[in-house]
């Protein structure tokens, strides 16, 4: 019932919106009041989007001086009048097509901003070819172009992605998803004597991530686990029992808190990052770089990084290759050190509170000089 209903909201706004041009002229705000809708309210960072929006939200609020987080869904919509809120930020298509349906019929007078964490029509296993498969990307092209165009601003976390929805609307900001700040470097290093450990972090209702852990398992591990085979592996998020019948020396963790998984990165030699296929930037490799553990991974799961000491695997054999050099305590320590310094430069807070406040520039009322 859910997905017919979505079809139709869909339907409905891809058939009146398309020949609307773009929103209103922005006028100059006396005040700023920010609030966040997701149709399925977000209170807890479960993926890496949830955490790289729960922390946009809070510095926007920073910047403004708000003390208050309006996060809503569809059961508390009326504060947006109520708390006379004038900008609206979301993040996923369905959202944004609700918050634009609703300024239209219902004469909401906010701003829409769409944080574009990805672009959906890339998340697309392209070695998959099919006729729904095509249906389905031209149709999710077609929806999140209208809303690129539809949107008043736009934040995108990737470069490259940036750039595409630059040719659409030029009101988009890069912004880096989520500041990442290392935590102090770690005093042990990987001892192929005491066994390898080896963790993979990443939400199990994320097609990709199930798709490719089980590549992994199938393809890669055997042969690290021959290679070494005192190794281990951890697999953290929820639910990922219902995916997975874990081969021997790999644990199902379930979901950890943000202390819990502290503590599995503190323990954990590398980071498995591989991914088939994906978009945006992808929160477990940086996750992982925060925290000083080696990133493992293949092209995809590095795309929109560029850190040069993120070197993508194509094999198992590569796999191996990589993790025997970072035996060495010196390239551990020379990865990590890259990382520490890429982290620095592109992910600081600093830089999401500057994308942010270029765009509060444009719709504050300047202050008149007494």
């Amino acid at each position: 019932m859910k997905k017919i209903l979505k079809f139709l909201i869909y339907m409905f706004y891809l058939t009146f919106f398309s020949f609307l041009s773009k929103n209103r002229l922005l006028k100059s705000k006396e005040f700023i009041r920010v609030g966040f809708f997701s149709v399925t309210k977000v209170q807890q960072a479960h993926t890496a989007g949830d955490s790289s929006i729960l922390e946009f939200i809070k510095i926007f609020n920073a910047i403004l001086g708000q003390n208050i987080t309006y996060n809503l869904s569809l059961s508390n919509l009326s504060k947006i009048n109520h708390r006379e809120l004038n900008v609206m930020i979301t993040r996923d298509i369905i959202s944004f097509v609700v918050l634009d349906i609703m300024r239209l019929v219902r004469n909401y007078n906010y701003d829409l901003i769409y944080y574009a964490t990805d672009i959906f029509s890339n998340r697309v296993d392209v070695q998959k070819r099919s006729f729904k498969q095509f249906i389905y990307v031209y149709s999710i092209n077609f929806l999140e172009t209208l809303v690129w165009r539809r949107a008043d601003f736009i934040f995108a976390n990737r470069l490259d992605e940036c750039e595409k929805i630059a040719e659409i609307n030029s009101s988009v900001f890069l912004v880096p998803a989520k500041s990442r700040s290392p935590i102090p470097k770690k005093l042990r290093f990987p001892d192929r004597n005491s066994g390898l450990r080896f963790i993979f972090v990443g939400a199990s209702g994320n097609v990709p991530n199930r798709q490719s852990i089980a590549t992994f398992l199938r393809e890669y591990w055997p042969t690290l686990i021959n290679q070494y085979p005192l190794s281990s592996l951890k697999i953290i998020g929820k639910d990922w029992d219902k995916y997975i019948k874990p081969p021997s020396n790999v644990t199902l963790m379930g979901f950890l808190t943000d202390d819990e998984l502290l503590i599995e990165y503190e323990k954990a030699d590398f980071s498995i990052c591989y991914l088939d296929y994906g978009a945006g930037v992808k929160g477990k490799v940086l996750e992982a770089m925060e925290h000083n553990t080696v990133a493992l991974g293949n092209a995809v799961a590095f795309e929109g990084i560029h850190c040069e000491a993120l070197v993508p695997i194509e094999s198992p054999g590569d796999l191996v290759e990589q993790v025997r050099d970072y035996l060495l305590p010196e390239l551990y320590s020379n990865a990590v050190s890259s990382y520490n310094d890429f982290l620095a430069k592109n992910y600081s807070r600093e830089l999401i509170e500057k994308k942010i406040q270029s765009m509060t520039s444009i719709i504050s009322k300047p202050t008149e000089a007494k």
